[in-house]
């Protein structure tokens, strides 16, 4: 049978950031406020797109959200996911020469002490079916355990260690609203394409990352999967009778070994079940499909981890699996020091794994040491331009154009105008189009000029 490749697709994240405030008394207002005085002095706007292809605003509950651009190469999102820490981070630096007597700090995690949750966004090309529902569904066994590998870890206030920061908050399977319902997979039906063509799947089940390697697993798995179920590869001997209550039961059991109750009455752990779809879709992957190295990648990360999980051996998977990462630091830290589990100064070790303040956060650390692997050039994060294979190329491109002009070009996923009377105003309906006589047209007609040096030292 002749492989080939797997079916093209854009995907992206979305991740909302906490803001804390060392010293002072800034609320949550004001330290949002302060951050993005760059972003509204240059913009007006506390919601902007960049050159780069992605997307930077305030969230509701005034968290800095990033989206990245829309890829459809693992390599690409890697860099844009890193380029929008980088690029929040860099904010905060900026704030913090204005402020006086205080600090802010971008926090890469999921919920606070409070309990609040913020989240990590995932969201895929689905071509519009009337199975579609079907297909997300066939994921949601896959969503619930994959926190045994790519989660970020949660130190609760007795002093128990979690998998998953997220599970806990999780109450649907499927839902409309991302805020009072908190479902795994939100029902909205927003494709940023052409309506009649396109779907996007959008899971906020997971946790943030701050290993590459777990973005990598995270993104990478599901769209292999995707590709699986829309070629007639069927996992619905794997739903979950109740998936919200297993995704807590799951969170607790740091091997997986702990049973879940399938809809056909069986019980499987979630070693289990990580380990049915890991091997069918390597036998398929295998028989149908020609993977790329990045690929390729993350069916190794997937089987690596979860044979080491499983057995007990977490400790040979910290340097890539977040939540081993952070509980190898926290175990070493609380005996040298003879530390109760519940002692505050782990929940601030804790915190300081997800800090991206290179001085008072692990990351930087931690990857510079190889205690956390990396997978891409951290230069290429730096200013990065837009991925070169799809649409967000052409947005990139013009935003870029307009800005070394200085013409005011409005732009969001799908539209594009030039604000100045013209007839340049149009739509962007195909996300995985990288060429358009439209753009090109006004690209020619936008002159080109040097960036302003301030605005290239802040990345945007």
């Amino acid at each position: 049978m002749t492989s080939r490749s797997p079916s093209r697709r854009v995907f992206g994240l979305e991740t909302e950031y906490a803001l804390t405030t060392q010293g002072g008394q800034m609320d949550a207002e004001q330290r949002a406020r302060s951050l993005f005085e760059p972003i509204n002095r240059r913009y007006n706007s506390t919601n902007v797109f960049l050159p780069g292809g992605g997307r930077l605003y305030l969230d509701v509950g005034s968290h800095p959200e990033y989206a990245t651009a829309e890829c459809d190469r693992l390599e690409d999102l890697l860099i844009q996911e890193r380029y929008g820490d980088q690029l929040v981070q860099s904010l905060a630096k900026q704030a913090n020469e204005r402020l006086e007597g205080q600090k802010l700090h971008i926090i890469k995690n999921n919920r606070d002490q409070a309990g609040h949750g913020y989240g990590c966004h995932e969201n895929y090309l689905l071509a519009r079916t009337d199975n579609y529902w079907g297909q997300a569904r066939s994921l949601l066994p896959f969503l619930v355990t994959r926190q045994l590998i790519s989660g970020a870890g949660w130190l609760a206030d007795d002093g128990s260690y979690r998998l998953s920061q997220r599970a806990d908050q999780m109450w649907n399977e499927v839902a409309n609203s991302t805020t009072r319902s908190r479902p795994m997979i939100n029902t909205r039906d927003e494709p940023h394409a052409q309506g009649d063509k396109w779907r996007r799947l959008h899971i906020i089940v997971a946790d943030s990352n701050l290993s590459q390697a777990m973005t990598l697993f995270k993104v990478g798995a599901v769209d292999l999967l995707l590709d699986a179920i829309e070629h007639g590869q069927d996992f619905s001997d794997l739903t979950l009778a109740n998936a919200p209550k297993a995704i807590r039961e799951v969170s607790k059991d740091l091997r997986g070994q702990t049973m879940v109750e399938l809809a056909d009455g069986r019980r499987l752990g979630a070693a289990q079940i990580q380990s049915e779809f890991l091997e069918r879709l390597s036998q398929y992957a295998q028989t149908e499909l020609d993977l790329d190295p990045w690929q390729a990648q993350v069916l190794n990360i997937w089987r690596t981890c979860l044979q080491a999980i499983s057995a007990g051996n977490w400790g040979k998977v910290s340097h890539l699996v977040d939540w081993a990462a952070k509980k190898k630091l926290l175990q070493a830290y609380a005996n040298r020091h003879q530390l109760a589990p519940n002692d505050v100064r782990l929940k601030r070790l804790a915190l300081a794994y997800h800090d991206l303040d290179p001085a008072s956060g692990l990351r930087t650390k931690l990857e510079r040491s190889g205690v956390l692997a990396t997978f891409i050039d951290a230069n290429k994060a730096t200013s990065p331009t837009a991925p070169a294979t799809t649409r967000a190329h052409l947005r990139g491109s013009l935003i870029e154009a307009a800005q070394g002009a200085g013409r005011l070009l409005k732009a969001d996923w799908v539209n594009i105008k030039l604000e100045d009377g013209s007839a340049h105003q149009f739509e962007l309906l195909d996300p995985l189009a990288n060429s358009d006589w439209r753009v090109d047209k006004l690209l020619d007609e936008l002159q080109s000029s040097q960036i302003d040096p301030f605005w290239q030292g802040t990345g945007v």
